[in-house]
């Protein structure tokens, strides 16, 4: 899926049994590229649109993962864990590299249940 409103810091999706929500704080989802997602949602990837100066961080916050330990990577850099609890906020700071324009992300839950 491609999203296509003005701002692009924000993707709902909604299927049947699940609602997805993936808020960025200050970056954007990159103009024009996918967001891929497995059908179970145990991986997500997206090219974000870097917005900032220098070396940042960039918060990506996601609600409606199936709860699990996932790990937050950026391409190129260090991927870090995070514990996703059922309907809770998980928000995990990314760092952005000055000289990237855009950076690829990638969601992927470890292990299954």
């Amino acid at each position: 899926m491609i999203p296509r409103d003005g701002v692009r810091q924000r993707l709902i999706v909604a299927r049947s049994k699940a609602r997805l929500r993936l808020t960025l704080g200050r970056d954007g989802f990159a103009e024009g590229r996918p967001i891929a997602l497995k059908r179970d949602l145990s991986e997500i990837a997206m090219t974000l649109e870097s917005r900032g100066a220098g070396d940042y961080a960039t918060e990506l916050t996601v609600e409606g993962l199936p709860p699990g330990t996932y790990t937050f990577a950026i391409e190129g850099g260090e991927s870090q864990p995070a514990e996703v609890a059922p309907d809770a906020e998980t928000m995990v700071k990314l760092p952005v590299p000055a000289h990237r324009k855009a950076v690829k992300v990638t969601v992927t839950r470890i292990g299954g249940e």
